[in-house]
């Protein structure tokens, strides 16, 4: 398939916060309750008309190696050539949330390039048991300089909106740039 532009976004955030399943939501529109945990890196392709243009996403799920906290494992390389960067987190789970800005925003921040977007993705909205309000999740956003979204792969709620929004973006920064070369 012909397509106008590669946009590709690192998506990453702690265990079991919904990377993948909000993967298959954005590139095959379902649900997938049986997700084994990724290792390593996954990655799926999904296509979307921004104005008049066909853009190919390819959207990369990234296991953080350092769960036990050591700097020295750290490995923000993945970033390297990726137009957008979503930090995910699952809305019912507060002590992860808590850990975002050190564990994932900070090296999200230091490692991003001039164009790249960074947003902070909520999932799991549709749940009852949410410990983070979206007041919370918005805060951290606007002191981060993210997006903010709010997202349930169940059911597609905020998902398609998302990945337009942060495609736009995207593409309104690379043409910014190739006006002033």
């Amino acid at each position: 398939m012909d397509f106008d532009y590669l946009f590709r976004i690192a998506v990453n955030g702690p265990s079991f916060a919904g990377k993948t399943s909000l993967i298959y939501r954005l590139a095959e529109d379902v649900f997938v309750s049986n997700v084994l945990m990724t290792i390593g890196i996954d990655f799926k392709f999904a296509y979307r008309t921004i104005e008049d243009s066909l853009v190919r996403y390819m959207l990369v799920s990234l296991m953080q190696w350092d769960r036990v906290g050591s700097e020295r494992f750290r490995n923000t390389s993945y970033y390297r050539n990726v137009l957008g960067i979503a930090i995910v987190y699952d809305c019912t789970n507060l002590i992860d949330f808590y850990s975002l800005t050190r564990d994932y925003i900070g090296p999200a921040i230091q490692s991003k390039e001039e164009c790249t977007v960074l947003a902070l993705v909520a999932t799991k909205i549709d749940l009852e048991e949410r410990t983070v309000t979206r007041a919370m999740g918005q805060q951290l956003a606007e002191e981060s300089g993210f997006l903010y979204f709010e997202t349930s792969a169940l059911d597609g709620t905020g998902v398609q909106d998302m990945l337009a929004q942060i495609g736009t973006e995207i593409r309104r920064r690379v043409r910014e740039k190739a006006d002033h070369l």
